[in-house]
């Protein structure tokens, strides 16, 4: 499938590296690494190069995505997040059904963390008992949160109810 437009980007403007640097070369080898191994388990990280040129990266599709899509995905999310934000060292790109993210910094996935596609952002939603439904809402991250950080997909489905509505 064409995955021309990416859901959401962000592209760090703070640090960026030359054309042409190992810098460079290190980033291209690891989206190499990410885009042959991440649709084994549907996740995978790894670093590629050493001192100021190494990069650190990660890919994860959706779990329930086949290995074919997840890999088509993730090589189209490596080719665009490259076009998108060349010379950035810092980048993190959404699909619908994958992202790929890298950084010069070894803390970059807690970095990333609270960073999400705000393409809902701007719409109202009328929920009855806001409050409880935000409880809920959170005590379901929380409980996927924890599930999934020990799974290889790093992939988990949940629902659960608040008031009448069911949340997934």
């Amino acid at each position: 499938p064409s995955l021309a437009e990416p859901n959401q980007i962000f592209c760090s403007e703070s640090e960026k590296y030359t054309p042409n640097s190992s810098y460079e070369k290190s980033l291209n080898n690891l989206l190499d690494l990410i885009t042959l191994y991440t649709p084994k388990d549907g996740y995978y990280n790894s670093t590629f190069g050493s001192g100021g040129d190494q990069v650190y990266g990660q890919a994860l599709c959706r779990g329930d995505v086949t290995r074919e899509v997840c890999q088509d995905c993730v090589a189209n999310a490596s080719r665009a997040i490259i076009k998108k934000c060349g010379g950035d060292k810092e980048a993190i790109l959404w699909y619908e059904k994958c992202q790929v993210q890298y950084s010069y910094s070894p803390g970059f996935a807690s970095t990333y963390a609270a960073k999400f596609p705000d393409s809902n952002e701007h719409e109202e939603r009328v929920v009855d008992h806001r409050d409880q439904y935000k409880k809920e809402v959170m005590r379901l991250m929380d409980s996927l949160a924890k599930e999934t950080s020990g799974s290889k997909s790093m992939f988990r489905t949940k629902k659960t109810k608040s008031e009448s509505t069911t949340i997934y």
